[in-house]
């Protein structure tokens, strides 16, 4: 309604320009959209194409160095070994913690050494779901034999977990489940895999 701003103390717009990223997105769907119009002969060329988009920033990675992450899987170990296990396999392959969530047993081959990616897992409004990893492609990761020896003891565990609970294991099961109770049909959470490491 009416008002005097210098009474309800209205603060004066100011104008600020769109993020980098926001004018990148902005052009890409409209750039769709006319490309779309030239292949149904609505227009002859698209104009968006002359179109400068601004650059995007490189990725500018901070990796802990080689005495921190030994640091980092030390102090994984000493809180339980499952844990130790996945910082472990996610400093030595690089795998991201949506990858290692949606880890099967069945895409871990332990006699050739070697780790099938091919899923990640996500939580879509507190439900989650297993997707495409994140550059939709499917990649095959050698592990050293210290990884392969922690992996076998990693399984074993979870076999004879499986066996106090009356169960099997399964090569679908979830390689690493959630941390409170163990559930290898249900993998750990990205999001809780975030926060631990952030405590650690």
């Amino acid at each position: 309604g009416k008002h005097a701003c210098d009474v309800v103390g209205c603060t004066p717009h100011v104008c600020k320009p769109l993020a980098a990223s926001t004018v990148r997105q902005v052009h890409a769907v409209i750039s769709g959209a006319l490309s779309a119009a030239v292949r149904w002969d609505w227009i002859v060329a698209n104009p968006a194409r002359g179109a400068q988009r601004p650059r995007q920033t490189p990725p500018q990675p901070d990796p802990p160095s080689p005495s921190d992450a030994a640091r980092i899987v030390d102090g994984a170990f000493a809180v339980d070994d499952d844990w130790g296990t996945l910082v472990w396999l996610v400093m030595t392959t690089g795998m991201r913690r949506g990858e290692v969530c949606a880890l099967r047993w069945s895409r871990v081959d332990l006699d050739l050494g070697v780790v099938d990616v091919r899923r990640s897992y996500r939580l879509n409004h507190g439900e989650g779901v297993e997707k495409d990893t994140k550059t939709h492609q499917m990649r095959r990761i050698a592990l050293d034999t210290e990884t392969v020896a922690l992996l076998t003891e990693h399984k074993r565990r979870c076999e004879e977990r499986m066996q106090a609970l009356g169960g099997e294991m399964t090569e679908n099961m979830y390689v690493f489940s959630n941390a409170r109770a163990f559930d290898p049909e249900h993998p750990c959470s990205p999001h809780s895999v975030s926060n631990r490491y952030r405590n650690l």
